[in-house]
């Protein structure tokens, strides 16, 4: 007959063995889930550092940006959307025009690119900006030069359009009024002037306008 103190420190024992084994197993896992979070935080901020380091080259910037359709038209009271697409303001500072999103590119030939870039304004400007082959700016110009809105007295808007032959057409509006004392406009006081101005992009990347 087995001894009952006996007994009971045998199960006492084997007790004890299972749980320092169930303990050894809950450490494991603890020591497994830190090492690998220690492991993919070390390995995202690898990737950070290397995205940091990483310098596209113009050429890489430039494939990364969408052809805008001809002919691209649009007017100063339509907010054109933009886009980053992945870069950071410093990338696109590098190349481009500084605190702009982009909106696509007109053309990539072999002696330029021509991009379209959108500055924050009152509204949204679209800036035409070409560059050589390395990034180097060429020419620049604004899509919209004149007032657009309207007030009390004025009204104003300006529009362009590209064609498929790189032709820059910019077409500025203004209307200028007097109101009675009931605030309608007076008819007979209108002034409406239209400015028209016509551009091209060379051979060489450079926008040249028509005199």
């Amino acid at each position: 007959m087995i001894d009952v103190k006996c007994e009971n420190y045998f199960w006492t024992n084997i007790k004890a063995v299972e749980k320092m084994k169930k303990n050894f197993t809950i450490i494991l896992l603890l020591s497994l889930l830190y090492s690998y979070g220690k492991t993919t935080q070390k390995n995202n901020v690898s990737l950070k550092e290397e995205r940091q380091k990483k310098e596209y080259s113009f050429s890489e910037y430039s494939e990364k940006i969408p052809i805008i359709n001809f002919p691209f038209s649009s007017t100063c009271n339509i907010e054109l959307k933009g886009s980053r697409f992945g870069f950071t303001d410093k990338e696109i500072s590098k190349y481009g025009r500084k605190d702009c999103s982009i909106y696509g590119k007109l053309v990539d030939s072999e002696k330029y690119t021509a991009i379209v870039y959108l500055l924050p304004c009152d509204g949204v400007l679209p800036v035409i900006q070409t560059t050589d082959k390395k990034g180097t700016k060429i020419s620049e110009l604004e899509l919209y030069d004149g007032y657009c809105g309207e007030d009390e007295f004025s009204w104003g808007s300006s529009r362009f359009t590209i064609n498929k032959e790189l032709t820059i057409q910019i077409t500025d509006s203004v209307s200028s009024f007097k109101r009675d004392n009931k605030a309608e406009i007076i008819e007979s006081t209108k002034k409406v002037t239209v400015k028209h101005r016509q551009f091209y992009i060379n051979e060489n990347g450079k926008i040249i306008e028509r005199k």
